[in-house]
C-alpha cells in the first residue's frame, strides 16, 4: 500500500448537502477500491490566487489515503469526472507515523544534547574592563 495525499478544490456554487454527498462519493471510491482513509480534512473556503474556471473562491479539501498503486490512477480519474471539481493535486508521500518518528527523533536529539558553554579561565571585574578601555584609549591617541 502507497500512501496518498489528495486535494480537491471545489466549486464556490455547490451547497454544502451536494460537497457532502461529493465528499461522501469519493470516499465510497476509496473504500471500494479497498483502500483506507487516515486522515480527512474539511472542506474550508478560500480565496484562489488566480481563477479557475471562472471561479475566484473554492472549497479546498485534503484527505489522506493507504490505496495499492495500480489503483491510484483509477480513483484519480474518478475524482476529476465529479461535477463540482475544479482542481484536484494527487502526491505520492511517505507514511505520516515514519515521517514524525523521524522529526521527534531529530528535536529529540538535539533538546538531550548539552550545548558547549564559553568557559573562562577567571571572572573578569570591572577594575579590569576600564583598565583595558583606559590601554585601547592611550594606543589610539599614539
Amino acid at each position: 500500500m502507497q500512501e496518498y495525499e489528495i486535494t480537491y478544490i471545489s466549486a464556490p456554487d455547490l451547497t454544502e448537502d451536494i460537497r457532502g454527498e461529493l465528499d461522501a462519493s469519493i470516499e465510497t471510491a476509496i473504500s471500494n477500491l479497498a483502500g483506507s482513509v487516515s486522515y480527512n480534512s474539511e472542506n474550508v473556503r478560500r480565496r484562489l490566487l488566480y481563477p479557475i474556471k471562472k471561479n475566484v473562491v473554492g472549497f479546498v479539501r485534503t484527505v489522506q489515503v493507504s490505496l495499492e498503486q495500480a489503483k491510484a490512477a483509477e480513483l484519480r480519474d474518478f475524482i476529476k469526472k465529479q461535477a463540482g471539481i475544479l482542481r484536484l493535486t494527487m502526491l505520492a508521500t511517505p507514511r505520516r507515523q515514519e515521517v514524525a518518528a523521524t522529526i521527534f527523533d531529530t528535536v529529540a536529539k538535539q533538546q538531550t544534547e548539552p550545548k558547549k558553554a564559553i568557559k573562562s579561565a577567571k571572572p573578569i571585574t570591572m577594575e579590569e574592563v576600564e583598565e583595558k578601555i583606559e590601554e585601547a584609549l592611550e594606543e589610539e591617541v599614539k
